[in-house]
């Protein structure tokens, strides 16, 4: 016999039970399940590295990341792994999302500016120059106490014949790197094609008064040696086809930056050719002056 809310058996009435399931039980029972499958592939990644089978082992890294998608080491796990694989996109791609995780974690910022760097070689090799200003900029941006980055920015400026605003790039550079010496270098490289020699030789001596070794300073100043051997040639052309004015001028600029005995000498047989006796004679004492102490140092 049968009634509402349960059955009569033997005169007794029992209670319904219903099949009932703890939601709380069946959460955790969840959760234990993506903590194992997690670990598993976790240390499957840390396998297939281990391997030498990187491409495996983002596989795995991606499993565990779609399980746990709020750690911001497993990003940097993978990044570095696209890194071996010479996907730097990628890991660029992981690193911005690490960072959106943890944006105040130095070593991710770093990380992805040096990416960024080497990206911008690439791009540099490839000789795709617009591409790689924007990721050196993105770089400087990302760790602006480095100048190295802002530094190549220049340099492809400058490979572009664009001295402005390669000259600009530098500046800024200075401003607050005074003691960085790659940026005199650069510098100085510039104002030699600009023709500002006075310029390029006060850099030089930048250079040279905060590393001594810098072996580029040497070659700089040959550089300087011959740009002047060949403006005196050019100024000895002027003077014997009789373009005095011409002749004057180059050599005025040139003797500003690099005084020399046949310099003065030259100008002042074009000073005397164009009646200017005073300047001739002022020309030959500056010669006179050199010669002796020449003299002196040896």
């Amino acid at each position: 016999m049968e009634t509402k809310g349960g059955r009569v058996v033997n005169g007794v009435r029992t209670k319904v039970l219903a099949h009932f399931v703890n939601p709380h039980t069946q959460k955790a029972r969840g959760e234990l399940a993506i903590t194992n499958s997690f670990a598993w592939r976790r240390t499957e990644a840390d396998k297939h590295m281990k391997d030498g089978r990187p491409d495996l082992a983002v596989t795995s890294l991606s499993a565990a990341i779609f399980l746990k998608p709020n750690i911001a080491e497993l990003y940097e796990y993978r990044a570095e792994i696209y890194i071996q694989l010479c996907d730097f996109g990628s890991a660029i791609l992981n690193y911005r999302k690490a960072l959106s995780l943890c944006p105040r974690e130095k070593k991710f910022v770093e990380r992805m500016a040096r990416i960024m760097f080497v990206r911008g070689r690439l791009h540099v090799e490839d000789e795709e120059l617009d591409q790689a200003i924007d990721a050196f900029k993105e770089a400087a941006k990302l760790v602006p106490t480095n100048p190295q980055y802002e530094l190549e920015c220049a340099r492809i400026y400058f490979s572009k014949n664009l001295c402005k605003t390669a000259l600009d790039s530098i500046e800024n550079i200075l401003a607050s790197h005074p003691d960085y010496t790659d940026a005199y270098h650069l510098r100085a490289k510039i104002l030699i094609r600009l023709g500002e020699y006075s310029m390029a030789k006060i850099d030089i001596e930048n250079v040279e008064k905060r590393d001594s070794n810098d072996v580029r300073v040497k070659k700089m100043a040959n550089l300087i040696k011959q740009e002047a051997q060949s403006k005196f040639v050019q100024a000895t052309q002027f003077y014997t086809s009789g373009l005095n004015g011409q002749c004057i001028a180059l050599l005025s600029n040139t003797l500003a930056w690099n005084p020399t005995v046949e310099g003065y000498r030259l100008r002042a047989t074009a000073f005397r050719t164009e009646g200017k006796f005073n300047a001739s004679i002022a020309d030959l004492k500056c010669a006179m002056q050199l010669v002796q102490s020449k003299a002196e140092e040896t």
